[in-house]
């Protein structure tokens, strides 16, 4: 099958400059998956740009610079290539970085952007209790989704497309995450002003503006 020459051109741009490439699909995916989770799914009349900020933030740092160091740069020293044994490996070890690194870093943001305040020491323990009280729930949804869906990242996708088809495959995962703990931040209320909101529909109703979801 003859692959269109504006793919062709894509794929060899992304193949030049993975990094870029991975880092935009990641931060656009997350921001573009919380959005459409808010508007969409939740049916908000005023779109939560703090939450957004945390999805933009947390895609562009974790799942797009951090993710590409660990997967194209430690893990293909470690495991190279894509025999049986080493795609084994490189799943697990993704896997159970998860629970260790990737939820309670999107905790750590979530706090950051909730609070306002800048200072990790502070940041740190309350984002550790929420992810304590979430982590069973939360990590049975990533493995649900990411044991399967990492054959594909590791046995078919050559290395500079790996994070880009995960940015996609993603999409799904990242809505999940977005309904299940976007709306966490409105325990500080205090920290939201009328900058975090836009409105995205006409107002049906004036006496509240951020509910919770349903």
């Amino acid at each position: 099958m003859r692959v269109p020459l504006f793919l062709r051109v894509l794929n060899g741009a992304m193949a030049r400059h993975p990094l870029i490439a991975a880092t935009g699909f990641c931060t656009f995916k997350a921001g573009s998956a919380d959005a459409f989770t808010q508007t969409v799914l939740e049916k908000r009349e005023k779109l939560d740009l703090s939450r957004l900020g945390i999805f933009l933030a947390f895609g562009c740092v974790y799942q797009g610079l951090f993710q590409y160091f660990l997967w194209v740069k430690v893990w293909e020293r470690i495991w190279p290539g894509s025999l049986k044994r080493e795609v084994c490996s490189k799943i697990v070890a993704t896997n159970l970085c998860d629970p260790i690194i990737m939820l309670p870093m999107f905790y750590v943001f979530q706090e950051g952007f909730t609070t306002k305040n800048i200072d990790v020491r502070e940041l740190v323990v309350p984002a550790m209790n929420k992810y304590y009280d979430n982590c069973y729930r939360d990590i049975a949804v990533s493995w649900s989704t990411w044991f399967p869906g990492h054959f594909v990242t590791y046995w078919i996708m050559p290395i500079h497309l790996r994070i880009p088809w995960v940015a996609c495959a993603s999409f799904g995962y990242v809505c999940i995450l977005s309904s299940m703990r976007g709306s966490e931040h409105l325990a500080h209320p205090e920290s939201l002003d009328a900058r975090d909101t836009v409105e995205v529909a006409p107002e049906k109703h004036h006496h509240h503006e951020l509910d919770e979801p349903g």
